[in-house]
């Protein structure tokens, strides 16, 4: 699915964006290299009950952790994720969604770096062959499943999905100048949960 091309001009780009030569200005990637790929090690395609899709890392390196929306135990909620457990009505306010993944949730950004906004076009422009790749394999060798598309961009994803083998809920972003446009109150943790239930998969401990 991906030329061997791509992906040695893919681990280049990795090498670049985190050369002590070449950095930015405003301070270091994010997250940081060794947890690049984090959300991949942490769930592998065939254990994706849950796939929720952001879009990048969190610029602050003390808040980014190579998961969508994760952020070290500890450290200060950013409001996406507050209203995210608000939404899922969670008991789990550390912060640290790995309990999540460890239960099959695949929290995966569209680009797996962040350097800088000046430069994260081309951070979209190469990580995106790589993250829909990830999307499409998990739609075509699973069944079963949800999808997770909050906002404009991540609802463009749709398109790799098999609607008829899994469930896509899209509604805008947990951003607090979004959320309560119809984030809160869409039900989409439980709307999961129920779709699980319905295909004798376990449920999410949110």
């Amino acid at each position: 699915m991906l030329g061997q091309k791509y992906l040695n001009e893919l681990d280049e780009f990795v090498q670049n964006t985190y050369d002590p030569n070449l950095q930015r200005s405003e301070g270091a990637a994010t997250p940081a290299k060794e947890n690049v790929y984090k959300a991949m090690q942490m769930v592998t395609p065939n254990e994706v009950r849950v796939t929720i899709l952001g879009q990048d890392p969190y610029p602050n390196p003390a808040f980014a952790t190579g998961m969508a929306f994760s952020v070290p135990q500890g450290t200060r909620l950013p409001q996406s994720l507050r209203n995210m457990y608000q939404e899922a009505q969670s008991e789990n306010l550390t912060g640290d969604l790995s309990s999540w993944a460890q239960q099959g949730v695949m929290l995966l950004n569209t680009a797996l770096t962040f350097n800088g906004k000046e430069n994260q076009k081309i951070s979209y422009k190469m990580w995106q062959p790589l993250t829909d790749a990830v999307i499409k394999i998990i739609s075509d060798t699973q069944s079963g499943t949800v999808f997770m598309l909050w906002g404009a961009e991540a609802h463009k994803k749709e398109k790799l999905i098999d609607t008829q083998k899994h469930l896509v809920i899209k509604t805008v972003h947990p951003s607090p100048l979004s959320a309560y446009r119809g984030f809160f109150g869409s039900g989409c943790f439980t709307e999961a949960n129920d779709y699980l239930r319905k295909n004798n998969k376990t449920t999410i401990q949110w």
